[in-house]
């Protein structure tokens, strides 16, 4: 085989292998149960893994974004500018828990997933919020 048909052959393999991490990812980010994340590779984290990425960081989505003080104070915001929510977080166990100043609902604790940089949180039950954010 000459060189050009192998180069062709190794784009085309490349093309493909990116789109199917594009898929596993849109698949992620879209899932509603902790078992299909689990199933694609998804691993929880434990407090401190929690910790050193929330502590004092910005996590991102699409449409928002998330940020940890390292005192303790949290706060999210619409890009659009349509809301902005602040509270408190914590670490508890393997979980990040938040209260937020507004909503009226108490803590909300949950567990943490992870694939690659994106991260998904449960609900309080076995279901996964709808939204995620990446570090």
């Amino acid at each position: 085989m000459n060189f050009s048909k192998c180069a062709a052959m190794a784009l085309i393999a490349t093309l493909f292998s990116g789109a199917a991490i594009a898929d596993t990812s849109k698949d992620f980010l879209t899932a509603t149960k902790v078992s299909q994340i689990k199933d694609m590779g998804a691993q929880q984290m434990d407090g401190a893994s929690i910790e050193k990425i929330v502590s004092g960081n910005t996590l991102k989505s699409s449409n928002w974004t998330w940020t940890f003080e390292k005192d303790g104070k949290q706060s999210s915001t619409a890009n659009d500018g349509s809301w902005t929510d602040k509270g408190t977080w914590s670490v508890k166990g393997n979980e990040l828990c938040r209260e937020s100043d507004t909503s009226g609902k108490g803590e909300l604790c949950s567990k943490v997933y992870f694939m690659g940089r994106d991260l998904r949180f449960t609900d309080g039950k076995r279901n996964l919020h709808d939204w995620w954010v990446s570090y």
